[in-house]
């Protein structure tokens, strides 16, 4: 896969964007929400990357360094981050709590690993000036030669305390209500989302092994981390009272209740989303085992 051809797909989404409407669900099922910071922000990232990975690329073993694969990967959440933040998707998630989980879910399970795959640190690297490259290199090469002990298990604590601080907080009827409201406030609780999940994954998909958790506690990592999602679906999906009132007149037009509404994204967060954690545990799981009883050697730790 070339790089032109990885980030076709981004163009042709960023292009077709138009305008969205609000309360209208014939409009909204086919609207592009017209947010120019936004479409601004992915394009600039989508051109950082571009910059680097060509670079990269031009240099020999570059292309043995970050992999066509995970350069598709890299490109793959983008588009993914194009459909959630300005496709229908997005528009729908105004009118609809069910949608708006869909969106999360796409962000911190979806997109979110798949940017994490692309290397996007080493990428972006190559895209800066030649001494601020250096600069930044030599500062990235000694913070990897550092590494106490119990680094790689202290960070995975961590990611996953932050994980799930993040996500029950901007779900807490105060804060979620507040960010529906306010545009640059989702913003802001999509971004958060985004980067958090990024640190997160990083400790399982990290391109340096030696700084991820190891196949076996990451597939405990993953479970551990199920659990915030599993527990939080639960309460919303069997909670007798709707915790977001102002969805209320939204879902009408929808033919739904804001409690069923709510009943229908605690479901989407209990099971879909956490199917994906299984899904990339029972991954990691199988290599696992490939790698005890194809090289014969324990499974390190780091």
């Amino acid at each position: 896969m070339s790089a032109r051809a990885a980030w076709t797909p981004l163009a042709l989404a960023l292009l077709l964007a138009g305008p969205a409407a609000a309360h209208d669900p014939s409009a909204a099922r086919e609207a592009w929400v017209p947010d120019p910071l936004t479409a601004f922000n992915l394009a600039a990232l989508a051109a950082v990357y571009a910059l680097g990975l060509r670079r990269l690329w031009a240099r020999d073993g570059g292309a043995k360094a970050v992999t066509p694969r995970r350069a598709g990967a890299f490109a793959a959440g983008v588009v993914v981050l194009v459909g959630a933040l300005l496709s229908p998707v997005a528009a729908l998630a105004e009118e609809l709590n069910w949608v708006h989980m869909v969106q999360h879910m796409l962000l911190m399970n979806v997109a979110a690993p798949l940017v994490v795959l692309g290397a996007p640190l080493r990428v972006t690297l190559w895209a800066l000036p030649r001494g601020a490259r250096r600069g930044w290199g030599g500062a990235l090469a000694r913070l990897d030669a550092w590494r106490p002990g119990g680094y790689v298990l202290g960070q995975a604590l961590l990611m996953w305390a932050l994980y799930g601080l993040v996500l029950w907080v901007w779900h807490v009827p105060r804060f979620y209500e507040a960010a529906l409201r306010a545009p640059r406030l989702h913003d802001l609780q999509h971004l958060s989302f985004f980067v958090v999940s990024c640190l997160f994954w990083r400790v399982v998909l990290d391109p340096l092994r030696r700084l991820a958790l190891s196949r076996a506690l990451s597939v405990v990592y993953l479970f551990a981390t199920s659990l915030h999602a599993t527990l939080l679906g639960v309460f919303m999906a069997l909670s007798p009272a709707a915790w977001y009132p102002i969805y209320e007149p939204r879902v009408r037009a929808w033919g739904l209740t804001a409690l069923e509404d709510q009943q229908l994204a605690g479901l989407i967060m209990w099971m879909p989303a956490c199917m994906i954690y299984a899904a990339i545990a029972a991954v990691l799981f199988g290599l696992w085992l490939h790698e005890e009883g194809g090289e014969g050697e324990p499974c390190r730790a780091t």
